[in-house]
């Protein structure tokens, strides 16, 4: 057993069985465990539906979607060494640079003019969106004595981030006049790529468009990329010379609203409790807050040690399923901060300790986070960042047996 930083939680890499995890503190009231060797399958499975020549830039940002960022970079690394990392903060693009060393990273989000330098002295590359944050980098560049490369994103249609496409040869050309920037890239991202077909072909013929004017104005070619998990699934037109994927690589499918091939994805995480107590109810006893379930029946109730301040969401509430001895039982009542409850009348056997499953599998049955995010009308997405920092990791994969067990933090 392999006992590693992340953050401000220990985490343990272990060798797993199918449902008890025996080598992990028993004392664990709740936990995640995190397969690298899947993150890396996942990584293989993108490369084979790019051309050799587009590169991908692995999405880590919010903690790797829940999945924990230090070992996630080492494991994406492991798998595809010209790999690069999207990430929102400087922190964590230092955390991805702890990890790995060589790795380039993108700071995907906007940042102001005042964070400039740090940028700069963490050797990121930023996705600049306007001419007062470039400017700041070139003034920065100028003091440690450094070209600082950057890309610039333009606003095809998400209305977020970006400069306006009539704005953007302006830019391009300020940032070219600054003998300590160097323009490298253009992005855009598209608002709606697994949904609206047509709204996402709208934007690649804007970003187009776009790149043409910049060729016209005698701006070099530089390295352009728009797609995400969705983007690279159903637009292979759009791969260009780099992706950015990020459910994909966890093993989770975009919600998609046209027909397109699933890959063999292979979802990495999944969600563990422990039954802390069992209860015998009579019919017609009301449960947990608000009393929002009532026992049709004399029944038997397990009590859960995973909350909503674990991350599991409140809005679940009596609208979905655990797993327990391989069997699906139901969540009764409201979820409590610390607990929620199951309905396990008929489930032999069950007892304090027994290990639930929330997301994963068990037997014959699964739980996907897709399935969850189904019931809440969100995104996948939300359901695996918001998995907290309470609930420790657990680490397996092969790359942990080649030194890749020592992730910092902490």
């Amino acid at each position: 057993m392999h006992s590693v930083r992340h953050g401000s939680v220990e985490n343990v890499t272990v060798s797993l069985g199918t449902n008890q995890i025996i080598a992990a503190n028993p004392c664990r009231r709740a936990w995640i465990e995190v397969s690298l060797d899947a993150i890396q399958h996942n990584v293989q499975v993108l490369r084979t539906l790019l051309p050799r020549s587009t590169r991908i830039m692995a999405v880590v940002k919010a903690d790797a979607y829940g999945h924990g960022l230090a070992p996630v970079a080492v494991a994406v690394h492991a798998a595809e060494p010209t790999c690069a990392f999207g990430v929102a903060t400087l922190d964590e693009a230092i955390e991805v640079r702890r990890a790995v060393p060589t790795a380039e990273v993108f700071l995907l989000s906007p940042a102001y003019p005042e964070m400039a330098q740090e940028v700069v002295d963490a050797g990121v590359v930023p996705v600049v969106s306007d001419a007062s944050f470039a400017r700041a980098l070139a003034c920065a560049g100028e003091r440690c004595g450094r070209v600082v490369r950057v890309h610039v994103e333009v606003d095809t249609g998400m209305g977020r981030n970006g400069v306006s496409p009539t704005e953007l040869g302006e830019l391009c050309r300020a940032i070219q006049s600054e003998t300590t920037l160097r323009l490298d890239g253009v992005m855009t991202h598209f608002a709606d790529a697994e949904q609206s077909y047509d709204g996402t072909l709208a934007q690649l013929g804007t970003f187009e468009r776009a790149i043409g004017a910049l060729t016209k104005e005698g701006i070099p070619s530089v390295c352009r990329h728009a797609c995400n998990t969705a983007g690279i699934l159903l637009y292979p037109e759009a791969h260009y010379d780099m992706v950015r994927p990020g459910l994909g690589v966890y093993g989770l499918l975009p919600q998609l609203g046209k027909p397109a091939a699933s890959p063999p994805m292979v979802p990495a995480l999944e969600l563990r409790a422990r039954v802390l107590l069992v209860r015998k109810m009579a019919r017609g006893t009301r449960l947990s807050y608000g009393g929002t379930h009532v026992l049709p029946r004399d029944s038997k109730i397990a009590v859960l040690g995973i909350g909503y301040g674990d991350g599991l969401p409140w809005h679940l509430s009596n609208k979905c399923d655990a797993l327990l001895h391989g069997r699906r039982v139901s969540i009764v009542g409201r979820i409590c901060m610390d607990v929620c409850l199951v309905d396990v009348t008929d489930v032999p056997a069950v007892r304090a300790g027994d290990i639930a499953t929330l997301i994963g599998v068990e037997g014959t049955e699964r739980i996907r986070a897709e399935d969850l995010a189904r019931t809440l009308g969100t995104t996948e997405h939300e359901i695996t960042t918001r998995l907290g920092s309470r609930l420790p990791r657990l680490y397996t994969g092969s790359v942990l047996q080649s030194g890749g067990s020592s992730f910092g933090g902490g």
